[in-house]
């Protein structure tokens, strides 16, 4: 059976730029490949052939994109670390996953590196520049006389660590099989070549690396490599610099690139084909706008929990209807994913009621590292289609089905609150605040109420592009909702002023904190 890396490595043998970084240089495809089998095979010194965990702990860069597809040539598990984390969640994350080598780059900070070796991994330093691969094995006498590092049971190509409900990060196991299918799904979808130029702007922790990194290679793009986080001028004049031809920015970056103090409407981008955008939804006045200044432009809304493999269903669409208004449907499920929705009984709902979506279909994870209460709790078996071999996976999303085979979302299952009585969706209300031009993000959450603290009382916190008048935006969402869901009380931010995360969503935590 062909590994998930052999897969991968059907354009090894071209001498065309596979990935460029922000400062101009390029790594070749074959050199790409060159380089990951010289990690590979040392990983398999290291560890033998095993499908056991290996973490790369970089900054993006060309070094880490190649240590990445190292450990996918080595038969290990794909296991990133964010340098930024703090201490104790990455002992965490190495502790569960029970790894016993890191791929790190020469400019490790010693203080981390420190901290790495007190845990008792063995760190391979890594450089890649206009001089080839630069490795060291440093500290391999740690794995002397130390058991063999844990094998998954089914071969795995990545664990990612996401944010769990407990305060404890979730290690979301992929199997190889999985990302296989996914991968040749979305190639399919996208359509990509080796004239697409797409621009890559979220972490490599975060679940889009299987689209920027693997799904791109698969289909022969160069993919441009830009750290996360960048100004929305510098992400405008990034698309006209390098003539991306297809991009996926995530929904607040959508909104934020279609205010009036865009510099997306100065540049030429004329090459620009389909913008992706998902994470969360995307009200469609941005995308007219965006539609406005770049009429060339197609687009595709793509959603899904990185427990599916980060995507499940996809919308394509060249222009926002008319008569559109909130946000697009999240369209049909990809071809290696199934779809259900189900009701509060746990029956298939055909007509077009609310129900919590089920996503089945080999894209499904393994389940949960180290928790399989957890896995549990998430996984059921398909009894809707009794023949697969795969789990269903509650998303905890509720969704509705049209009469074209639509999916509509319509909030998460705890979006749903009593307020004095009222039955509320805190998306609904959410979407109503950020559907105002001047608004690019909006929390809403449940909170004691200030008289006494006896009555709940809606809260919102909502970020702004520019500056706006507490009663004008008050009355606009009076406008748009019913009186017992306009927000009590509202806090109006700078989105320059608010903390973000370096995925570029909001950090929820630390914006509440000030509060």
């Amino acid at each position: 059976m062909e590994s998930y890396y052999s897969m991968l490595s059907r354009h090894r043998d071209s001498a065309r730029p596979a990935f460029i970084d922000a400062a101009g240089r390029a790594i070749r495809f074959n050199q790409l490949f060159e380089y990951a089998d010289t990690i590979g095979q040392s990983l398999t010194r290291l560890l033998g052939d095993g499908n056991c965990a290996v973490g790369v702990l970089q900054d993006k860069s060309l070094t880490a994109v190649v240590s990445i597809f190292g450990v996918l040539a080595g038969n290990k598990v794909f296991v990133p670390i964010s340098p930024t984390l703090p201490v104790s969640r990455r002992e965490s994350i190495v502790k569960a996953t029970s790894m016993r080598v890191v791929l790190v780059d020469y400019a490790l900070d010693d203080a981390i590196a420190l901290e790495l070796t007190r845990l008792g991994l063995v760190l391979i330093f890594c450089s890649v520049d206009e001089d080839g691969l630069r490795l060291q094995v440093g500290n391999r006498e740690v794995l002397a006389g130390e058991p063999a590092a844990p094998v998954f049971d089914a071969p795995l190509s990545h664990i990612l660590f996401t944010s769990g409900t407990t305060g404890t990060p979730k290690g979301v196991m992929i199997k190889a099989e999985s990302q296989a299918a996914f991968t040749r799904t979305m190639a399919a979808a996208f359509g990509h070549d080796s004239a697409t130029r797409w621009l890559s702007v979220s972490p490599l922790y975060f679940d889009v690396v299987t689209l920027d990194l693997f799904v791109e290679v698969y289909c022969g793009a160069t993919v441009y490599l830009y750290p996360p986080g960048l100004p929305a001028a510098e992400l405008a004049y990034t698309l006209e610099k390098h003539a991306i031809t297809d991009v996926l920015f995530i929904s607040s970056v959508v909104k934020m690139l279609a205010s009036e103090f865009s510099e997306l409407k100065r540049r030429d981008l004329s090459y620009l084909r389909q913008l992706w955008y998902g994470g969360e939804p995307c009200p469609v006045e941005a995308l007219r706008k965006i539609k406005q200044w770049v009429p060339q432009v197609g687009f595709a809304q793509c959603y899904g929990p990185t427990e599916v493999c980060n995507n499940s269903t996809l919308m394509r669409f060249d222009d926002v209807p008319s008569d559109r208004s909130g946000f697009m449907p999240l369209g049909k499920p990809i071809d290696s994913v199934e779809a259900y929705v189900v009701d509060a009984d746990g029956q298939q709902l055909t007509a077009p009621g609310i129900g919590e979506l089920y996503l089945g279909g080999v894209q499904v994870m393994a389940g949960y590292l180290g928790d399989p209460s957890g896995t549990a709790k998430k996984l059921l078996s398909n009894r809707f289609n009794p023949a697969s071999p795969y789990p269903l996976f509650r998303t905890g999303d509720f969704v509705h089905l049209d009469a074209d085979g639509l999916l509509w979302f319509h909030g998460r299952q705890d979006d749903l609150v009593k307020v004095r009585g009222n039955r509320i969706s805190l998306h609904e209300v959410q979407a109503a605040i950020v559907s105002e031009p001047e608004v690019a993000d909006a929390i809403v959450r449940v909170a004691p109420d200030s008289i006494g603290g006896f009555l709940d009382a809606l809260e919102a916190v909502v970020i702004c592009h520019q500056a706006i008048d507490k009663k004008t935006l008050t009355d606009r969402i009076r406008a748009r909702l019913p009186a017992y869901m306009v927000p009590d009380r509202i806090t109006i931010e700078l989105r320059r002023d608010v903390p973000i995360k370096e995925n570029g969503k909001l950090d929820r935590q630390q914006v509440l904190s000030r509060i």
